[in-house]
């Protein structure tokens, strides 16, 4: 399933021959620890996101520094719903590249899990300040506000998207009512369905996503 949590995984290239994690650069491991991160990429294939996480974390036992290995325990930590272990990830790849728009948003989704508001709110901010329209951050930022019960929202053009746009949040929201109906409470998962896909698409989710495929 896709979520606003995490970017896409690249594929790994051969091991380079300079040290892993080197310059503050995320490059690929090396070893053991390259052979550990191989596993937990075949893993995340199959969606087995515990697994793929504690894989992932044998080979940061090898590399404990390596950026590609922090970005991507980021990530299957996030999908494995282990949030507090997710968000320490997320802000050590953030220590590295503090203008990463993806990891940004990505953590601000983390902390809105976390039901942590402000912070959440603040990066998914600083995403919008180096990418103005950067979908997961608007749409966090949204969440943020209607979790805080604010009379008003700041973002007023969700009327607008684009098609894929407007597929991208269905399934996001579809994939993962538990934890925005926790942040939010019932009545604000169904106003944000309301605001960013329009009056009532709440109960109609798994139709709109198998629509707008």
């Amino acid at each position: 399933r896709q979520t606003p949590l995490i970017e896409p995984r690249s594929r790994i290239a051969r091991p380079p021959p300079r040290p892993p994690g080197s310059g503050g650069v995320a490059v690929s491991p090396r070893g053991r620890a390259y052979e550990s991160l191989r596993a937990a990429d075949v893993l995340a294939e199959s969606q087995d996101w515990k697994r793929a996480l504690a894989t992932i974390q044998k080979a940061l036992d090898q590399e404990p520094d390596n950026v590609l290995l922090i970005r991507r325990a980021a990530a299957y930590a996030a999908m494995a719903r282990r949030f507090g272990v997710a968000d320490e990830y997320f802000r050590r790849a953030l220590e590295v590249a503090p203008a990463d728009v993806p990891f940004l948003a990505g953590r601000a989704g983390i902390l809105l899990r976390l039901l942590r508001l402000n912070e959440s709110e603040e990066l998914a901010d600083r995403a919008l300040a180096l990418s103005p329209g950067y979908l997961a951050a608007r749409f966090t930022r949204t969440c943020v506000e209607i979790a805080r019960g604010d009379s008003e929202l700041s973002d007023q053009a969700w009327k607008t998207m684009l098609t894929g746009e407007a597929a991208q949040l269905a399934e996001w929201l579809d994939a993962d009512r538990a934890d925005y109906t926790a942040a939010l409470s019932v009545p604000g998962f169904e106003q944000l369905c309301d605001v960013v896909l329009g009056q009532g698409t709440s109960a109609r989710l798994p139709e709109i996503v198998r629509a707008l495929k």
